[in-house]
């Protein structure tokens, strides 16, 4: 199938999806769906194949391409909104930029990843639902300040659009959250679910490489 719901509307489109997905289970016959939605390849695929100029790029199940993905452009394909990235540079615990301030903690876990590497920058990627802000009464001085650009109210959940210098973010938060356009605050990055990338190859140094087959 070469993107059968493309010309198709957003409701007929999900509608369709389901058909579709429904049907493949009950024929059982494997079948190669190709698609640029990738709301279509997360929910209907068993498994995914992410190609770049004809490469593929990292072949597994929606969750696996979800939570690890292989590299930045896996990263920066896969959901929606997509993934945040972020230049920083090592400095022992912390990630730095020294133009904005901006100053993120690196997790015990991916400090590891961190021991050889002698670039003066990596690439840190947070999905935006890794972020979150700070209650307004919790103590926060430790923790990074985004200035608030956008307040997107969806109704089910917020988005934010937030800088910290050069660096622009989107955050999906709940739909109760507070925060207004032109304040600055202080937001958690959820240390679970951090990823670095190579500054140059955009390999994604927090998972471990695949074994050679």
């Amino acid at each position: 199938m070469d993107e059968p719901l493309s010309n198709l509307d957003a409701k007929l489109r999900i509608e369709a999806r389901s058909f579709l997905a429904k049907m493949h289970q009950d024929i059982g016959v494997t079948t190669v769906y190709v698609t640029h939605d990738q709301s279509e390849a997360m929910t209907m695929g068993d498994t995914i194949v992410v190609m770049k100029d004809g490469v593929v790029q990292q072949a597994a199940s929606p969750l696996i391409v979800y939570n690890k993905p292989a590299n930045a452009f896996v990263a920066g394909f896969i959901g929606s909104p997509a993934m945040n990235f972020l230049e920083l540079s090592p400095a022992g615990a912390t990630l730095v930029d020294s133009s904005s301030g901006l100053e993120v903690a690196i997790p015990e876990r991916l400090r590891g990843a961190l021991a050889g590497y002698r670039k003066p920058k990596v690439i840190l990627g947070l999905r935006p639902e890794a972020l979150r802000t700070v209650p307004r009464s919790a103590d926060a001085a430790s923790a990074p300040h985004l200035h608030i650009d956008v307040v997107q109210r969806l109704g089910h959940e917020t988005l934010l659009d937030a800088s910290s210098g050069p660096h622009r973010i989107v955050a999906r938060v709940s739909a109760a959250d507070d925060s207004q356009v032109g304040e600055r605050r202080p937001f958690l990055f959820e240390q679970d679910q951090m990823h670095l990338f190579d500054a140059d190859t955009g390999a994604n140094l927090s998972i471990a490489p695949a074994p050679a087959s």
